[in-house]
């Protein structure tokens, strides 16, 4: 699958695009943060210097075309992020994944984010399946995608067709 790195404009305050070395440092707030990566096989960051190694595998999804990993900015700075992996051309399907910082939960930014990033995946890259992998304990995440529209199909994997 073809596809370029997306630059989606959300409403006037937010957007998902390219993720920048200028926008490592608000993205360590994430990384760095046991909460944020609870429900995720993310290790923490202990400190700055694990952004270089997180920077050169976020640019080789974009080179490679395997995954791509997408900042969420909220005023043009870095408040988390969302991507799309794991596709599948045969099945028209790929997994997304979504982290925000801490300081920005309960506001619905992921929500309007995610539905930003789905009309982007089923429009414009043809996607017919979108699938979230999220851990039965991560209650706010599965209320997330649910409200989204997305099923619970088997264990841990939750649906939109």
């Amino acid at each position: 699958m073809i596809w370029q790195v997306p630059d989606l404009k959300v409403d006037e305050k937010l957007s998902i695009n390219e993720i920048l070395q200028s926008d490592l440092d608000e993205l360590f707030k994430v990384y760095s943060d046991e909460e944020v990566l609870k429900f995720t096989e993310e290790e923490v960051f202990p400190d700055m210097s694990y952004m270089k190694f997180f920077f050169e595998s976020v640019r080789r999804g974009y080179d490679s075309k395997e995954y791509c990993e997408l900042k969420i900015a909220y005023d043009n700075k870095a408040i988390g992020t969302c991507d799309f992996h794991s596709i599948d051309i045969d099945y028209n399907q790929c997994e997304i994944g979504f982290l925000l910082n801490r300081n920005h939960w309960g506001k619905g930014i992921m929500k309007k984010s995610l539905i930003r990033l789905i009309e982007y995946l089923k429009i414009e890259l043809r996607i017919k399946t979108i699938i979230a992998d999220i851990e039965d304990e991560n209650t706010r995440a599965i209320k997330l995608v649910e409200n989204l529209g997305f099923k619970n199909k088997e264990s841990t994997l939750y649906h939109l067709t």
